[in-house]
């Protein structure tokens, strides 16, 4: 049990870590109730596992307030969807009902769990056939009874968590030195906005609108390859004279031209885009 719960600390503490194991911070955690809620009598370890699962579940479905559309610490330190794991992709997607969840409706869906008795949580166990991971780490976890006094007592130890997290896992790690790489074509952009718009597909909370400086056929080739809708990239971006990107805008036969031949997805396949 030590020995798991010193791994799932390590992956709080680099979620980045986690990932490049090919094992994610869910189940993780779901292993440490298992082994907890199989051993009733064994609570030598309660308060870490009270700690580390509100830890794990705030990092991975507290949406972050201000920061539409309700997008978590998760959503903003994960790699592109397409090069997640295969296990990360399970708990990223499916919710309580093993459909696919937007972070706000993971995070009422947890909130209404944790008001139910355990006779519900029995009930609904014996009808269900098949839980997905989320839904059975929080069974799980009601199923445990801990000390009143943990409820009193965790909350300094979740900020610790955060601070480093967010110290330990800065969002412009993946994309290291893109904001230079693309000086020819955005201007006034960090590692850290590109990043934050790449993931997000918007600005980070605050942030003034960017300049594009490059063709508007470019623009279009940069929004596609990362997944953007052009609404999404004049939320993000300007161009000269304050203009609008519009699909007229796309050129005819140079907008389909492939890697190897454009500068800037040869610019975007380097940070495996």
């Amino acid at each position: 049990m030590e020995a798991k719960l010193q791994k799932l600390k390590a992956y709080l503490k680099d979620p980045q870590k986690a990932i490049s194991d090919d094992f994610s911070l869910l189940i993780a955690l779901q292993e440490v109730l298992h082994i907890r809620e199989s051993e009733s009598s064994n609570t030598l370890y309660d308060r870490d596992i009270y700690e580390l699962f509100y830890a794990t579940i705030f990092l991975f479905i507290q949406p972050i307030e201000g920061t539409p559309p309700a997008f978590s610490r998760w959503d903003k330190i994960s790699p592109a969807f397409k090069r997640m794991s295969p296990d990360e992709k399970i708990v990223r997607l499916d919710g309580f009902d093993g459909k696919i969840k937007k972070t706000y409706e993971l995070w009422a869906d947890f909130k209404s769990l944790l008001l139910k008795d355990r006779a519900t949580i029995e009930y609904e166990r014996r009808q269900e056939n098949k839980q997905t991971i989320l839904r059975k780490i929080c069974d799980s976890f009601i199923m445990i009874s801990f000390p009143y006094k943990y409820t009193i007592e965790y909350e300094k130890y979740i900020l610790s968590i955060e601070d480093n997290i967010e110290d330990s896992v800065p969002i412009e790690k993946e994309y290291s030195g893109i904001a230079n790489a693309l000086r020819e074509y955005i201007r006034g952009a960090s590692d850290n906005d590109l990043a934050t718009i790449i993931n997000t597909k918007s600005l980070p909370q605050g942030a003034s609108k960017k300049e594009w400086i490059g063709k508007k056929v470019d623009a279009h080739r940069f929004r596609e390859r990362i997944g953007m809708k052009t609404s999404q990239w004049n939320k993000c971006f300007q161009l000269p004279q304050r203009q609008k990107l519009t699909d007229n805008m796309k050129g005819q036969s140079t907008y389909k031209e492939k890697d190897g031949k454009c500068d800037i997805l040869n610019i975007l396949q380097r940070f495996c885009l």
